[in-house]
């Protein structure tokens, strides 16, 4: 197919349309002697370009990204997409769309990159922000009665508890009537911190 491959008289071929071609080769004493070598012609990707190049969201949050492979007609449009680090965020196709999610806060890199040739790619840089505080709860007695000169301990919570930096302070409106004593510990559920 002349439309495909043109052949020089050298053996030289050269590509003109996308597609698959026979080159025959034969004897010009006996042309039932001959060879054949299949060429396939392709399009190439020259570019990709993913419709962000800088994200940001919250842990635990998902965003979907969209490439382009330029040109359009390329033979071979596969696209490869990873993340520099899975730790923080993934990427992954759910139906079809690429989706991305934040795992903890950080910085990742993804790369969307052409199956057909490596050196082309396109990279989007996302930015993985911690889960805000939304309050602190009192876990158990809110409004304590005491004696004086007795210790009690009061047990408080950040909400929601997908936050990284689970840390309370405790403070006393009045350190002459109720003092805290010492610093707040972890509380043995793992997620709440207690103090005297």
């Amino acid at each position: 197919d002349d439309k495909i491959v043109s052949v020089a008289q050298d053996g030289s071929i050269k590509a003109i349309g996308s597609g698959e071609a026979i080159i025959t080769a034969s004897s010009k004493d006996d042309p039932s002697i001959k060879a054949v070598c299949k060429v396939f012609v392709i399009v190439p990707v020259s570019e990709i370009k993913i419709n962000d190049s800088e994200v940001s969201l919250i842990a635990g949050e998902k965003k979907s990204l969209y490439a382009t492979v330029i040109p359009n007609d390329a033979t071979i449009l596969d696209i490869d997409w990873s993340s520099s680090d899975t730790s923080i965020a993934t990427v992954n196709e759910v139906n079809g769309d690429i989706e991305i999610l934040g795992t903890k806060a950080g910085t990742a890199i993804i790369t969307a990159k052409s199956i057909y040739n490596s050196a082309v790619k396109a990279t989007v840089k996302v930015t993985v922000l911690p889960v805000p505080v939304k309050s602190v709860e009192v876990v158990g007695e809110s409004n304590l009665v005491m004696i004086e000169n007795t210790q009690s301990t009061v047990k408080a919570i950040v909400m929601p508890l997908e936050v990284e930096n689970r840390a309370i302070d405790f403070v006393s409106s009045d350190n002459s009537k109720v003092a805290v004593i010492g610093k707040p510990i972890l509380s043995s559920d793992g997620k709440s911190y207690e103090v005297i």
